[in-house]
């Protein structure tokens, strides 16, 4: 009798995991079907997938950007580097814009701001057609828009205007400092009017850590030097401190080297100007993040 009612149970349990199978492929199906319709009715704003200029203006700033071979630029000065998933990003926003809504028998378009628009997004495709999207007046947490000419009127949502920058900084690709920290720092040399002091000493190493591990470049006041302005800074090679710093790198696990160049003080004297090896750009640094980076306490250590 127990065997057949064990029989019985595991019959059920197969019959019920049948079921909970069943179901779950067919909740799958129904919800890629839902997701399936939903993109189908979205209505795409832009047809393309790859951008070669991009430029924008909120009425009083303006910001433009061209790509060539896969590198995108700042127009009005083509060597300040720029940081590419930053503009990659805006590519996308663009690319991937898709309408909330469309408005059925809209008013003119002057109703909605778009004679006047908050926002004027224009871009041009990589088969060389070019393009504006028009924002207007806000609706409720979203913006009218309309494309080009046309008089057709549609909600979109804010991630497209909510990412267009209009500070140069915030699209700069600074240089890179290394993540140096008094457990990976190996030695610091500082030269000076030809004159070179070596730290390799465990306590000293860890008060350079200090100021190694707070620098942070980007506070930039020229993004490409020339060597006839370097002695603007005090960064011509006769006249500027070379700190060199050897790290342990933590994913290569080999040991590096970070190299900085440091001018004079700035007017206001609470700063110092630094470059990078390498590097073009020239950036202001808190005096005492300076002073940390190449001078020890000598004092503090009695």
């Amino acid at each position: 009798m127990k065997k057949n009612k064990l029989v019985i149970l595991l019959i059920v349990l197969a019959g019920l995991l049948v079921v909970y199978f069943g179901l779950s492929a067919y909740n799958k199906q129904t919800d890629k079907k839902k997701q399936e319709k939903a993109e189908s009715e979205q209505i795409h704003l832009v047809d393309a997938d790859e951008l070669t200029k991009i430029s924008y203006t909120d009425g009083s700033a303006s910001m433009a950007f061209t790509c060539e071979d896969g590198t995108w630029y700042y127009d009005n000065d083509k060597e300040i580097p720029i940081n590419q998933s930053s503009l990659e990003e805006t590519e996308k926003n663009i690319t991937d814009l898709v309408a909330v809504r469309k408005i059925k028998n809209p008013d003119g378009l002057e109703d909605y701001g778009l004679t006047s628009p908050l926002y004027q997004v224009a871009y041009t495709t990589s088969d060389g057609s070019e393009h504006t999207i028009h924002v207007g007046n806000t609706a409720g947490e979203n913006y009218y828009a309309s494309l080009d000419d046309e008089k057709d009127v549609y909600t979109i949502d804010s991630t497209l205007t909510g990412n267009l920058v209009f500070d140069l900084k915030d699209v700069v690709a600074y240089d890179e400092v290394p993540s140096i920290g008094s457990g990976n720092i190996k030695k610091v040399e500082v030269t000076q009017a030809e004159k070179t002091t070596t730290y390799k000493e465990e306590e000293d190493l860890n008060e350079l850590a200090g100021g190694f591990g707070t620098l942070s470049l980007t506070d930039c006041v020229d993004y490409h030097v020339t060597e006839d302005s370097l002695s603007k800074y005090g960064l011509a090679e006769t006249e500027r401190i070379t700190a060199v710093v050897t790290y342990k790198d933590s994913e290569s696990e080999k040991n590096k080297t970070f190299t900085v160049y440091i001018g004079k003080a700035t007017d206001d004297g609470a700063n110092r100007y630094i470059m990078v090896d390498g590097s073009k750009m020239v950036y202001q640094v808190s005096k005492e993040i300076v002073n940390n980076m190449i001078t020890v306490d000598k004092e503090s250590e009695n």
